[in-house]
């Protein structure tokens, strides 16, 4: 008889099939080794196979409603009950409770899971119903387990009862055992290790606060949305020993200095901060992110006036003088940025001078450019990039007026793997070609031809712009041929 593979070796092959649910499911029934294994792997984030399971996703929420309405203890049954909740058609009759505490597995869970999982067992709208259920399910999920890579942390305002309800005051009664669960009894039910935290500003400052007392594991910190600036938000911020990547989503007006002031206390543990909407957060916690490696913007600033100011002053001072200096930035991001021109960016990437330290800049198509800022832009690129190898993906702007400075990049920023452009240095793989290329059967062969001697090529085309030059099939023809020669690795139109 061979001898087994230890539970280690088996859990790091399952490791790899973790979206191949079919086989997962026929492990479940080898042994008994195998299942345990197998159901840690299905219920780290069980939430994820709904997309894995579309041909049945029908009976994906019953069933992993009725498993998680298994794990209900009795008193709370009886309390949805009492407040008019009947969850029996879920249950079997003489069924026993669970093999397995499926939930101590869970690694992830949302609110958008738990409404999911509400709307399966409620078929009514009635949001007094709805607080309760779900302050059932939330219950459960975070007392049976013990650490999460992703929390969406619950904030439902309790809504008036029916006048006629005569579970009133017993539904009251409970509601303060809630508020007990968190504050008084946080460190034996709430969990411990929190790595991704999602939360709102407008939740509790006393829940927040209490939090901060037994949760310090937090490294990604999302703040959607950021209206008002909580003191217990801010104690949580500090509290937290490896806080590492931050994102506030906010639309208001004004700085919240408590928020300010955390951030700036932990400015050398955070590495990645991302602002969408306004940036709601003083200037001088701007300027203390001195270790900042990502930065990724997506601002829609109001059209107020003391709005844009605040923004401007972000980056400039009175002498129109560029303020931000993050040395070690390594990923530039700018999604969307209705007010700041690419010179405030391009100054950005020359702070980075000393440490040449970019790795990829990015600039979405709807940032507004002009044609007076592309060479400033390249130029700084050239400068601060080019003397080293760690450029990998830059955006650039193709015109004729611009092939010295777009030549000059090429050559000395050899480290370039993605560029958008039809000149290549010999370590680029994949070209995307978005916008009015005015692409023909003779150029794009020769180019292929000429890429013979190359690593093979990732290309991606826009469709409707080859479609309207009258040569889709020929195109076609002619990208499937140089495939097959090798040059090709694989080509892609949209």
């Amino acid at each position: 008889m061979h001898p087994r593979l230890p539970y280690d070796v088996l859990e790091e092959i399952f490791k790899y099939l973790s979206e191949d649910i079919n086989s997962l499911h026929n492990f479940l029934l080898i042994n008994k080794l195998w299942c345990q294994i197998v159901i840690r792997i299905l219920w780290k984030n069980p939430w994820s196979y709904y997309s894995l399971t579309k041909p049945t996703y029908l009976t994906f929420w019953p069933l992993i409603t009725r498993t998680i309405v298994s794990m209900i203890p009795q008193d709370s049954k009886n309390y949805l009950l009492n407040n008019g909740i009947d969850i029996s058609k879920f249950q079997k009759k003489n069924k026993k409770f669970p093999m397995f505490n499926y939930l101590s597995y869970c690694k992830y869970f949302s609110l958008k899971d738990l409404h999911r999982i509400r709307r399966e067992i409620l078929d009514i709208e009635d949001s007094y119903k709805e607080f309760i259920l779900e302050q059932v399910i939330y219950k459960l999920f975070l007392s049976n387990t013990c650490s999460l890579s992703y929390l969406e942390l619950l904030d439902i305002p309790l809504p008036s009862p029916p006048p006629s309800s005569s579970s009133h005051h017993h539904h009251i009664d409970i509601f303060h055992k809630s508020d007990k669960l968190f504050y008084s009894f946080a460190p034996r039910i709430f969990p411990l290790h929190i790595t991704h935290l999602e939360i709102k500003s407008h939740i509790s400052s006393s829940l927040l606060t209490t939090l901060s007392e037994y949760v310090n594991t937090i490294r990604v910190l999302t703040i959607d949305l950021c209206d008002n600036d909580n003191p217990g938000l801010s104690q949580l911020i500090k509290s937290q020993k490896c806080l590492t990547d931050l994102k506030i989503v906010s639309f208001l007006n004004g700085v919240f200095e408590n928020l300010s002031n955390a951030i700036k206390e932990k400015a050398k543990m955070i590495k990645c901060i991302r602002f969408v909407g306004n940036v709601c957060i003083s200037s001088e916690a701007i300027y203390s992110l001195n270790e900042l490696k990502v930065l990724e913007v997506d601002l829609n600033v109001n059209d107020d006036d003391d709005d844009l100011q605040q923004q401007q002053e972000i980056y400039f001072n009175n002498n129109n003088q560029i303020l931000l200096n993050f040395p070690q930035l390594e990923i530039l991001n700018i999604l969307y940025d209705d007010e700041n021109s690419l010179s405030n960016y391009t100054s950005l990437i020359d702070s980075t001078q000393n440490s040449k330290s970019l790795k990829k800049i990015f600039i979405n198509d709807s940032f507004t450019i002009e044609f007076n800022e592309l060479r400033p832009y390249l130029r700084s690129i050239i400068n601060n990039c080019g003397i080293c190898n760690n450029l990998k993906f830059v955006k650039i702007w193709y015109s004729r007026l611009l092939l010295p400075e777009i030549e000059d990049m090429l050559k000395k920023c050899t480290g370039l793997e993605n560029l958008l452009s039809t000149h290549a240095p010999i370590t680029l793989n994949k070209i995307e070609l978005n916008g009015n290329w005015r692409i023909t059967e003779k150029i794009l062969n020769i180019f292929l031809e000429n890429w013979n001697s190359r690593k093979e090529l990732d290309l991606e085309m826009n469709k409707m712009n080859i479609c309207e030059l009258g040569f889709f099939q020929d195109c076609n023809k002619i990208l499937k041929e140089y495939t097959d020669k090798g040059v090709l690795k694989k080509f892609n139109y949209e």
